[in-house]
């Protein structure tokens, strides 16, 4: 059985920047989330708990990001 954590972990030490972008999450996680559900569990204030703004793109710290993609798996 694959460890879940450890499959988040893997996918966290791969991502290079200190950030993720709301546009980019399907890519930092591996395809399994689209930018329509993060937004979705944003609005129903279950995102991740940091966020902020580059360019007018919505942005999340790493580990808020990776914090957030554990959480949702069962």
């Amino acid at each position: 059985m694959l460890d879940k954590n450890l499959m988040v972990q893997e996918l966290e030490n791969a991502w290079s920047l200190p950030f993720v972008l709301r546009v980019d999450c399907k890519k930092a996680s591996g395809g399994v989330f689209t930018w329509h559900i993060l937004r979705l569990d944003e609005q129903r204030n279950q995102g991740p708990k940091e966020r902020f703004k580059i360019g007018g793109k919505v942005a999340y710290p790493r580990e808020a990001f990776f914090s957030w993609m554990r959480g949702k798996m069962r």
